[in-house]
């Protein structure tokens, strides 16, 4: 029996816990070393009665503590349990969970002696408190889901979000109700799919109990028991609202650069452009007032004819390149577009400056390889590393550009090449920062470079310089469509 306490005055002590003993119709409470030791106390002077319980119990916990109490001794619990805070002799606050149950009746069965334990929890409590805060700062909360009965629990942060109480009853169905009635089906086979072993992360729009419309990022992951069998499933919910709003907003000055940025190069672009359309212009208008004088000659009314048609759809390609070249493209989805036929309409574009600084370009493309894209925005990036080419050649003694494609393994890799001596590091340092330029001022806004990354990487493509080459030589790589 000796053996036994002490063991059990060995658990106690390790497991930092303070025992009562109340005495119900007295109120005389036996605290032990433990229990007095918590608080700070000395166990020789500490009063043995309720009353010094009740002194300590902060007053904000003490009648949540007391209907516990009352509700266990109506028999509505199996045992008495409560969570309050306690003054320590030195004044702080501790957390203490406390737990009792009946340990003795009187001869007419009712309760005449209450038992139990104190357990100090500060330490968890205000780890508990420190994730709830982070977790309404970041605005990300936890959810659980029992598997055979859809039963659910979530954190007061992912009732927070949900625009409900804490505690609310909460279940699969419920849960699934928030939700658009468009992505219902989405996130009920996520669900599904979950409890099949595949853990998912997905995003949607809900609209919370108090209806508000809301974005929110959801995870979800299947927990197994000790059998392998999937029993519940846990995972995160976040209000990504903010976020989402300020994504769109960068978006849209995303979109409105790259169309400045257009519409910067068509000005460039304007003086030589307006001469490769009137030469065209002139020999349509000179053939037809010589048509009318070639009637009675049919090979030469032919061969006119001929030029005229041919002048026609030079202008026809310029002003249709012109066209889409200056549309707004945010919005467009990407479509499966012709790599070649991308890289014709950005040569037709840049022929003005190409002939005005007397450049060469030349051209290797094979006809099979394709881009899921949107067509114009990679026409623009072409379109400024062309331009770029032909100002950094137009003084060299050769004035050389070649564009060449090729499919490398999972790669469609695409290079712009020209004959000049090449890119300083120094300047290799700046090339993609916004604003910088080596050319004079006013020739040049230095966004051409950095909005063309852009573009690239919405892409899921890479623009860099490749140092292989003696000569400049800009490379994109594309993942290559199957």
């Amino acid at each position: 029996m000796q053996a036994d306490l002490q063991r059990l005055e060995l658990v106690l002590e390790g497991a930092r816990l303070g025992s009562w003993d109340w005495w119900l119709k007295t109120d005389e409470v036996v605290f032990d070393s433990r229990w007095c030791r918590m608080l700070g106390l000395d166990p020789a002077t500490t009063p043995m009665t309720l009353s010094t319980w009740e002194n300590l119990v902060h007053p904000d916990d003490l009648p949540a503590a007391y209907q516990d109490i009352e509700t266990y001794l109506q028999g509505k619990t199996p045992f008495y349990e409560n969570t309050h805070r306690m003054r320590h002799a030195d004044g702080h606050w501790l957390w203490i969970l406390d737990r009792g149950r009946i340990s003795e009746y009187g001869p007419d069965r009712k309760p005449v002696r209450f038992t139990g334990c104190h357990f100090e929890i500060t330490e968890s409590k205000e780890l508990q408190a420190l994730s709830e805060s982070i977790q309404k700062m970041a605005k990300i909360g936890g959810w659980e889901l029992e598997v055979a009965t859809s039963t659910g629990r979530w954190t007061d942060e992912t009732y927070r979000i949900h625009g409900l109480p804490p505690g609310a009853t909460v279940n699969a169905e419920i849960g699934i109700g928030f939700y658009a009635p468009r992505d219902r089906e989405t996130i009920g086979r996520h669900l599904e799919q979950c409890i099949q072993g595949v853990p998912y992360t997905a995003t949607f729009e809900i609209k919370d109990a108090q209806g508000r419309l809301k974005w929110v990022r959801t995870t979800g992951e299947p927990l197994r028991d000790s059998q392998g069998t999937i029993t519940r499933l846990r995972g995160t919910f976040q209000d990504i609202t903010e976020q989402k709003l300020t994504e769109d907003l960068l978006q849209e000055e995303r979109s409105k650069s790259i169309h400045a940025s257009k519409l910067a190069s068509l000005g460039e672009m304007s003086a030589g452009l307006a001469h490769e359309i009137n030469n065209p212009l002139a020999v349509v208008l000179g053939n037809l007032e010589l048509l009318g004088r070639s009637a009675d000659n049919p090979e030469k009314f032919a061969t006119r004819l001929e030029s005229t048609v041919k002048a026609a759809k030079r202008i026809e390609t310029i002003v249709g390149g012109l066209k889409r070249f200056s549309r707004r493209s945010d919005g467009i989805p990407p479509v499966l577009a012709r790599l070649a036929d991308i890289i014709d309409d950005a040569v037709v574009l840049t022929g003005a400056r190409a002939k005005r600084n007397d450049c060469h370009v030349a051209v290797h493309c094979p006809l099979d390889l394709y881009l899921v894209c949107e067509a114009v925005e990679i026409e623009q990036v072409l379109v400024n590393l062309l331009n770029n080419a032909f100002d950094a050649i137009a003084n060299l003694p050769t004035r050389d550009v070649y564009l060449s494609a090729l499919k490398s393994g999972d790669q469609i890799v695409l290079k712009v090449l020209d004959s000049g001596p090449g890119i300083s590091d120094e300047v290799e340092q700046k090339l993609f920062q916004p604003f910088f330029t080596t050319k004079p001022p006013g020739e040049g806004t230095g966004l051409g470079l950095s909005i063309s990354r852009d573009i690239l990487a919405r892409h899921g493509a890479t623009l860099a310089l490749n140092r292989e080459q003696a000569q400049t030589c800009f490379e994109i790589r594309f993942a290559a469509t199957p």
